[in-house]
């Protein structure tokens, strides 16, 4: 079966465009689970770059080699061109994976299957999303208005997974609350709405 394939045409614009996750989040996951990390569908390494800063070794894992060759090089990432449900690392070798914006694409049962064959007793495996972005009202309510109007029609139906922020998706896995994580970013007026 073929992986949805949303963006390796604009690999490029990816890397140069998506937000970085906040390294306070890397840190505290190092806290709680350090050694090896797994980013599964790492994209371009938006979130495989604050994890190389926190971990000894990441693996990142995409089915895109297009986005894989946009990603940045670390002496401790080894990036593979393999999927989440079936990323090629070795039986319980990581300590933590992590889908970043990510697992609402794969193949659910497949991936959890996977993660139980990679991850290490008593290690960590994370969700991570993110949502619209907040400025001022004016500009919030732009924003909502279009993505709620224009685009929703054009989304697929994946997304609702990220807008109800993985709520309605299951694993048979013990849950683990964090706090919520701020992403920040200074952007000029043109850039938010271009």
């Amino acid at each position: 079966m073929g992986f949805k394939d949303h963006f390796s045409d604009v690999a490029g614009a990816y890397r140069q465009y998506r937000p970085r996750y906040p390294q306070a989040l890397f840190r505290e996951l190092a806290a709680r689970s350090p050694g090896v990390a797994w980013d599964s569908g790492c994209g371009s390494g938006q979130a495989t770059e604050g994890l190389s800063r926190c971990f000894d070794h990441v693996y990142a894992t995409d089915p895109s080699m297009a986005q894989v060759s946009a990603a940045p090089l670390f002496d401790n990432v080894t990036y593979l061109v393999a999927s989440a449900e079936e990323s090629t690392l070795s039986d319980g070798s990581v300590d933590l994976a992590i889908a970043a914006q990510a697992v609402h694409w794969f193949d659910l049962p497949a991936f959890e299957r996977e993660v139980r064959r990679v991850v290490k007793p008593g290690g960590l495996v994370v969700l991570l999303g993110y949502g619209l972005f907040e400025s001022t009202p004016q500009i919030d309510r732009i924003v909502r208005e279009h993505y709620l109007t224009t685009l929703a029609p054009h989304w697929p139906k994946e997304r609702l997974h990220i807008d109800r922020r993985y709520s309605d998706l299951t694993l048979a896995m013990p849950r683990l609350s964090l706090a919520d994580f701020a992403m920040e970013a200074s952007w000029s007026e043109e850039q938010k709405l271009s």
